[in-house]
Order: structure tokens, then sequence, then C-alpha cells
């Protein structure tokens, strides 16, 4: 089966991303391939519907997240303190690095919704730190 030239140019743009934040959240090289391997083939199979949702990078995301939480992997600790999204927030802008805008754009979000997303990541493992 041939792949649509725009499935093919998403996922070369997406995937390297996709598979440093697998191995942030699954602490494991191979597994993290494989679970980006099927999340992207999920995504094919779904392609034409994602490519005509209102917002591809957030269809993406979705997929890509909820399989990884879905491989019964041990998880980020993150994600046992924060929310989902404020832990893959975290986790884009903090460990890998990337600029608010890169973390939007991969996260299919708003740049304002990414910085409230941090500010309230902040406050809540400031306040952690505090109780603990």
């Amino acid at each position: 089966m041939q792949l649509p030239p725009d499935y093919c140019a998403f996922i070369t743009t997406y995937r390297p991303i996709y598979l440093q934040y697998a191995k942030v959240r699954l602490k494991c090289e191979a597994t993290s391939q494989l679970a980006v391997a099927d999340a992207l083939g999920k995504l094919a199979a779904k392609w034409p519907l994602a490519l005509s949702s209102p917002n591809l990078p957030a269809a993406a995301w979705s997929i890509l997240t909820g399989h990884l939480g879905a491989s019964g992997q041990p998880d980020d600790p993150l994600r046992s303190l924060l929310s989902d999204q404020q832990a893959d927030v975290v986790i884009l802008r903090h460990r890998l690095g990337l600029g608010i805008r890169d973390v939007a754009h991969i996260m299919g979000l708003s740049q304002p919704m990414i910085i409230g997303q941090l500010r309230q990541a902040r406050k809540l493992l400031q306040h952690l730190a505090i109780t603990r």
C-alpha cells in the first residue's frame, strides 16, 4: 500500500520529536520505537479523517499519547503529579528543550494555552515541593 504524500511529509516532520517524547515517557528506546511506529500506523489508517479534522497536529498528538498511555509500560512520574496535558507540556518544553511555539505546534494548541499549562504545572509542583 502506498502512503499518501501528505502523510509521508507529516511523519517526516513529526516522527523524530514523537520518538524523543516517547523515550522520555517510556524510558526504553526499543519500546519507544515500537510504540511510535504503532501510533503512526493508527494515524495512517485514520489519515483521511485526521486530515479533515480542524486540527491535524492535535488529532495526531491524541493518537500518539493515547497509544503510549495504553502501552502498559511504566510512565514518566510527572504524569502522576500533573494532568496529562500539563505533563506533556513540561516534557516537551523542559525535558526536550523545545520553544513555546514548537510545543504548541506539536500538540496542536495555542501558545497562550501552553504558557498557561506551564504556569499551572509550576505552581502545582512548587506547592508539592513545599508540602512534602
